[in-house]
């Protein structure tokens, strides 16, 4: 049975990753994996967990799962350790004495519980004997109304309970969440702009200092470079800055190794020392660092495809594809702004402008998965005559690929 996973990052209030709910499904059904109580449902879960490195799937971060109610009386949630496990129950699942016994159970051994999608009901008979039990309570934000979800904030005056606002999907929604005093965060809102500070990418030390060490080198290695460039977006975004301002718009840039040969490794050395003097003001938040990973992840996923799938010699271009997709995020600038000051090949800018290309087209499966959106991935890989199987595995690999990147201070090392 093939295990499928996608992940979405939760945020405390200082816009930290506190951890990751993991979207799941089976290769053998066309939807969402939706527990039923049976054994292949508690296979999936289980084998989601083994057939996969949790460390690399959720970087040392907490990992949220939803637990259907065979799931909990099974006690399959004991097979992963409870300093890693946050265990969802479903809105769906009837507080019943047997679900509050199973609780207490957990929270004894050490797992964090969560309610889903929860709505206070003091119908339920045994909700005050469970609240000592429950750790988060998520609510859909946008679906609540406002004097519901004061009575859940007063909860927490009574038991030490944070609040997760999930589907959180405008500045407006964040900003209330917050102010109503939500502890965590949850949606596709940390996917857009408006809440960062910075407006430029933050800058990566180390990359520039083996950029400087390879290209001091009497015979300097093109590939190596393009590769520590590539695995760098501030590096990327600002090679071809400047590839924009000193030539004109008729290079077309297509890779970053076609950037390097055009601007030239005396030009590189020359630009690498000058922004190497530059010192980073300020701490780079997570919700920043997230969204970078998110960039090497998606550029990788594209390349991969690409290389594997569409079978092309050269996949630098569905590289940069994925590398800048979110670029007008990380920028705080609209996309068709960000664009004009990137001399980028026409096939790119357009999929990064959301016209329907192959560039595109490949980049959208990629989303899909970060949704979770399984259906869709699957039509959408069969245009390209791709299966499931092959698809996850290219967004594995690519996940793999990043979190390395990061796990080896890549991406995110900074001077003293």
């Amino acid at each position: 049975m093939e295990i499928y996973i996608a992940r979405q990052p939760i945020y405390d209030r200082n816009r930290s990753v506190y951890g990751y709910e993991l979207l799941y499904r089976s290769g053998k059904v066309k939807n969402e994996a939706k527990g039923n109580g049976d054994k292949e449902t508690v296979e999936v879960l289980i084998n989601s967990f083994y057939h996969f490195d949790i460390e690399e799937l959720t970087n040392n971060k907490f990992v949220f799962i939803n637990f259907t109610k065979t799931l909990l009386l099974e006690n399959v949630p004991l097979h992963f350790p409870p300093h890693r496990l946050v265990i969802e129950i479903l809105e769906n699942i009837p507080l019943t004495n047997e679900i509050l016994k199973m609780c207490k159970t957990y929270k004894e051994k050490g797992y964090q519980i969560a309610l889903d999608d929860f709505i206070l009901d003091k119908e339920h008979i045994h909700l005050l004997q469970l609240l000592p039990f429950i750790d988060l309570i998520k609510i859909d934000f946008p679906s609540t109304p406002k004097p519901m979800r004061k009575k859940l904030i007063n909860i927490k005056q009574k038991y030490p309970i944070q609040l997760v606002a999930e589907k959180i999907e405008t500045k407006e929604d964040y900003e209330e969440a917050y102010n109503e005093g939500f502890d965590l965060f949850q949606g596709f809102f940390f996917h857009k702009p408006m809440i960062f500070s910075k407006r430029e990418i933050p800058p990566t030390f180390y990359s520039r200092m083996k950029l400087m060490n390879e290209i001091k080198k009497p015979e300097p290695d093109i590939r190596r470079i393009t590769n520590i460039i590539e695995t760098d977006i501030s590096l990327s975004y600002n090679i071809l800055k400047m590839i924009n301002k000193h030539f004109t718009r008729t290079n077309k840039i297509k890779s970053i190794n076609q950037a390097i040969v055009l601007l030239g490794l005396k030009e590189i050395q020359r630009w690498i020392f000058i922004i190497s003097l530059r010192e980073s003001i300020e701490e780079q938040d997570e919700v920043a660092k997230e969204l970078l990973h998110t960039s090497l992840l998606r550029a990788k996923f594209c390349e991969l495809f690409a290389l594997e799938i569409l079978q092309v010699k050269d996949a630098g271009e569905f590289f940069l594809t994925g590398m800048f997709s979110m670029i007008d995020t990380i920028l705080q600038m609209p996309m068709e702004k960000v664009v004009t000051e990137l001399p980028l090949q026409d096939s790119i800018t357009a999929a990064l402008l959301g016209e329907m290309n192959e560039h595109r087209q490949i980049l959208n499966i990629i989303r899909m998965i970060e949704r979770a959106e399984w259906k869709k991935v699957t039509e959408q890989a069969e245009k390209f005559g791709a299966n499931e199987e092959m698809i996850f595995s290219i967004y594995w690999n690519a996940m793999r690929w990043a979190h390395t990147l990061i796990e080896d201070d890549i991406i995110f090392h900074h001077s003293d």
